[in-house]
């Protein structure tokens, strides 16, 4: 990746930031009105309100979350009160598992549910009632339905839902064998929407007095709950933990940038080419083999004496057609620093070894020695 590019990445991903800056500060947010019962949603219906002001508003000793179901079984019933707004997601059948299997014991449940009682729409004349609060549901296109219970026995009514002339049960208290259980058919009177209006407020506060001076333990709406370890798998874990989840993403998204990155700088791997082979040496040494396997010296002498008058011709651009030439003799024995003698000893020893046709392999070393001998004198390559 080339620096030009480099810099243009860079101007890109700054210009974006910029772009998504201005956004943020001069688009109008929308309100999310979807029915997420989180305790960190600060929507109309999330529980950021409830989850956070919940002691000061039931006086509750304390609010724990729970965070394995294993836990309750552990409660007194004396002091602690269970808490869980049902969404009836893929972990609310292990939530409720768990809890009725705590029926051999005594405990006390605050419950609602989000979808399994009745309800009809909402009209100007429906009311909530609970002992002496009033509350007024104002009709919205969000919440436009009351909820109540159908058909009840062997309850003790709190709350009702007065829709025209007709009184409905939508808070009760349920007892089964040891189990003592606070049943509200409607959650969203608990949300953000309704806690920031008084008299939801005020509402909210008369429902909740059984928690008053009780350790509330608050099961998640929210949250995947496993009482067998060995059953959640880690990535399983991982996902059913808000935080968890946003960090798990967040990383597959930075290695996903990187492979990117690392493959557009990786350099590419360069074949390796090998040069090609010079066979002039091995040729030479075959041809030498096959004069010398011939038994024919005289054509080795020949053509070595030969080669050596070409190399002299290219090197020393001198004729060779006589070489006994004082021309000739001045010339080499000037190349290599030697007396003319001397080069008169060695042509004519080269001449008669030219001549002879009786020479034997000892011959053909002599004649490499003699031309080898001058070459290397005359800085001949």
């Amino acid at each position: 990746m080339n620096g030009k590019l480099i810099k243009i990445l860079v101007g890109f991903f700054i210009l974006s930031i910029g772009c998504l800056i201005l956004l943020a500060i001069f688009s109008t947010p929308k309100t999310n009105w979807e029915i997420k019962f989180k305790k960190e949603s600060k929507s109309p219906f999330g529980l950021y309100i409830l989850y956070n002001d919940l002691q000061h508003l039931t006086g509750a000793k304390k609010v724990i979350e729970v965070k394995n179901l294993e836990d309750l079984k552990d409660l007194n019933p004396k002091t602690d009160v269970i808490f869980y707004i049902d969404t009836n997601n893929k972990s609310s059948f292990q939530v409720l598992k768990e809890i009725n299997d705590l029926n051999k014991r005594e405990f006390k449940l605050f419950y609602a549910d989000s979808q399994n009682y009745n309800s009809k729409i909402i009209e100007e004349s429906t009311k909530t009632k609970i002992n002496t609060i009033e509350l007024e549901i104002y009709q919205n296109r969000y919440t436009n339905e009351a909820k109540y219970f159908n058909s009840l026995k062997n309850v003790e009514t709190i709350g009702t839902v007065t829709i025209r002339d007709s009184v409905f049960t939508n808070f009760m208290i349920e007892k089964n064998n040891k189990m003592v259980r606070y049943t509200h058919a409607d959650p969203l009177l608990f949300s953000n929407f309704y806690l920031l209006n008084p008299e939801g407020y005020a509402y909210a506060k008369e429902s909740l007095k059984p928690l008053n001076n009780k350790n509330v333990y608050w099961i998640n709406p929210d949250r995947s709950y496993a009482t067998n370890d060995n059953n959640l798998s880690p990535l399983s874990f991982i996902l059913s933990q808000p935080e968890l989840k946003a960090a798990w993403y967040v990383l597959l998204a930075a290695i996903f940038l990187y492979l990117i990155f690392k493959s557009k700088r990786e350099q590419k791997i360069i074949p390796i080419v090998n040069p090609e082979k010079n066979l002039s040496l091995e040729y030479s040494n075959v041809i030498a083999s096959m004069y010398y396997e011939s038994g024919k010296p005289q054509d080795i002498i020949k053509k070595k004496i030969d080669y050596f008058y070409y190399t002299l011709r290219k090197q020393f651009n001198i004729a060779t057609d006589n070489v006994f030439d004082e021309h000739f003799i001045y010339v080499l024995a000037q190349k290599a620093q030697i007396t003319e003698a001397e080069v008169v000893e060695f042509i004519t020893e080269l001449d008669n070894l030219y001549q002879n046709p009786k020479t034997q392999l000892k011959d053909v070393n002599r004649t490499y020695h003699i031309i080898e001998n001058y070459k290397t004198k005359a800085h001949i390559i």
